[in-house]
């Protein structure tokens, strides 16, 4: 039942089906059991959770083996629960979409790892991904962060199709990869209104390979605004990286590398200007314009276009 959270509302047990539909659903929680006698696929709507599990507080708990069949259906869940800090688990990689959460408390992933086939998307509050286990973060969908929602990846491998933060937190990895893959509406990275991003002296890459199109990229040189290592892989030499700085400057606080095609301010902003702190290292497929750095370049092959202290 709705509001549920002295047991699990909608639970499919081992030996049950669920056909989901396209209906809304309004539930305490959505439970599927971890065994191959366990099926489902969710509504294409949306499923609004507005309690927990009677066991270590979880909203979702979608479990999943290799045998049986857990779909998402292609709809969203909007969890609005918001009485306390909660738990996430998601056992299965095809159970999940959509996920929004919705409500000014702490979701703690506490399953290995949490997949989502669509977007992320966090209104209100924030979710973590267990300082101490490290859970891994996959979305396939873009990432959306309000200026109340906080995104506090650890040290966990995370991979993503996009990053929007708007007036919102995000805590990088120190040392794990964190990867962006793709874009949405253009951007890969969209760092926008007073935002904070956390760069724990770790790497962002926008590793475009697979990706055969232009992007674009935006963050901020103010308090806790730059990126520490920042690097760019295009599918080819020809596809470009443009940036913006918002409040017109972006910076590295410590290197730049291009491996593959161009990194260049966007036409239409030439008051524009970035700083690297240290090392900018373009490979032999890359091309870099329009930044400044405080050590000489490292290149491969191709000589960069960048003298120190200097635009190139």
């Amino acid at each position: 039942g709705t509001g549920k959270t002295d047991a699990e509302a909608l639970w499919i047990k081992r030996g049950g089906t669920l056909v989901g539909g396209s209906g809304n659903w309004t539930a305490g929680s959505v439970v599927g059991d971890n065994h191959a006698n366990c099926k489902f696929t969710l509504t294409s709507g949306t499923i609004t959770v507005n309690g927990h599990s009677a066991d270590s507080t979880r909203p979702l708990i979608l479990g999943g083996t290799s045998t049986h069949t857990a779909a998402h259906g292609g709809g969203t869940i909007v969890i609005t629960y918001g009485g306390g800090a909660y738990n996430l688990s998601n056992y299965a990689t095809t159970s999940l979409n959509n996920l929004t959460l919705n409500s000014n408390v702490t979701a703690t992933i506490s399953s290995p790892s949490i997949v989502m086939a669509g977007n992320l998307t966090i209104s209100q509050g924030t979710l973590d991904t267990d300082s101490s286990n490290d859970r891994t973060l996959t979305v396939n969908g873009g990432v959306e962060i309000a200026s109340a929602g906080a995104l506090d990846l650890n040290n966990s491998v995370t991979t993503i199709k996009s990053l929007k933060c708007n007036a919102g937190t995000v805590t990088a990895p120190s040392s794990a990869a964190f990867t962006i893959f793709d874009e949405t509406s253009g951007f890969a990275l969209y760092l926008l209104g007073n935002y904070t991003f956390n760069h724990s002296n770790g790497l962002v890459h926008i590793d475009h390979s697979s990706h055969n199109s232009d992007t674009f990229v935006q963050w901020g040189a103010g308090s806790n605004q730059p990126l520490y290592d920042f690097k760019y892989t295009a599918f080819d030499a020809d596809n470009k990286c443009e940036w913006y700085g918002y409040d017109n400057h972006l910076k590295c606080d410590r290197d730049l590398t291009i491996v593959e095609g161009v990194f260049a301010r966007i036409s239409g902003r030439a008051g524009d200007t970035m700083t690297v702190e240290r090392n900018v290292s373009v490979e032999s497929g890359g091309r870099g314009f329009n930044y400044k750095h405080k050590r000489p370049c490292t290149y491969s092959r191709r000589r960069c276009k960048c003298n120190r202290n200097t635009y190139g």
